[in-house]
C-alpha cells in the first residue's frame, strides 16, 4: 500500500509541487537571481526528477519526465516540448548509467551537477537552431550554465534531507 501511496499520489503531488515552486521562486528572488552580468534559473523540477530517480530505480522516470515534462512546457514555454525532450534525454541517460553509480550524496550532486549542465546545454541548442537565442555560446555558458549549475546545487543541499525522510518513511528506499 505504501508504494502505491508514494508512487501514484506522493510523487505526482511532488512534481507537480516542484513545478509550482520553480516559478515562485524565480518571481521572488528575481532582483538576487537575474544580474545584468547573470542568469541563474530555478531548476527545481529538473533537480525533483532526477533525486526519484536516484532514489525509486523501479519509478516510471522517462514517463514522468514526459508527462510532467509536457505540463512544465504548457506552464513555461513558448515552444511546447522545449524543456520535455532535455528532460527525457537527461533522465534516459541517468536510467543508463544509473546501475553504475554509487548511491551516495556525492554522486547525486555530481549527477544534478552534469544534468544541469547537460539540459542548459541541450536548451541553448534547441533555441539556436529555432532562432531565439541571442547570445554567444561562452557567454552563455559563463552568464547562465555556470550560476544556474551552483544554484540548483544549493537547492539539493537544501531539499536533500527532508525529501529522502520522506522517501525512508515510506520504505522506497535505503536509509543510506
Amino acid at each position: 500500500m505504501k508504494r502505491y501511496i508514494v508512487d501514484y499520489l506522493f510523487i505526482p503531488i511532488l512534481l507537480l509541487a516542484a513545478i509550482i515552486f520553480d516559478g515562485a521562486i524565480s518571481v521572488y528572488t528575481k532582483n538576487m537571481f537575474f544580474t545584468p552580468d547573470f542568469i541563474m534559473v530555478t531548476q527545481l523540477f529538473l533537480t525533483m526528477l532526477i533525486m526519484i530517480n536516484f532514489w525509486i530505480p523501479r519509478s516510471h522516470g522517462v514517463l514522468l519526465a514526459i508527462v510532467f515534462g509536457l505540463i512544465y512546457d504548457a506552464y513555461y514555454a513558448s515552444v511546447l516540448s522545449f524543456y520535455t525532450v532535455t528532460f527525457v534525454a537527461i533522465l534516459y541517460m541517468i536510467k543508463q548509467i544509473e546501475p553504475k553509480l554509487e548511491k551516495t550524496f556525492l554522486t547525486l550532486v555530481l549527477v544534478v551537477a552534469f544534468s544541469n549542465f547537460l539540459c542548459n546545454l541541450l536548451q541553448f541548442f534547441v533555441a539556436l537552431a529555432i532562432g531565439i537565442v541571442d547570445m554567444s555560446f561562452f557567454g552563455y555558458l559563463v552568464n547562465k550554465v555556470i550560476p544556474t549549475m551552483l544554484l540548483n546545487i544549493i537547492y539539493l543541499f537544501i531539499v536533500y534531507k527532508p525529501f529522502k525522510a520522506v522517501f525512508v518513511f515510506f520504505n522506497r528506499i535505503e536509509d543510506i
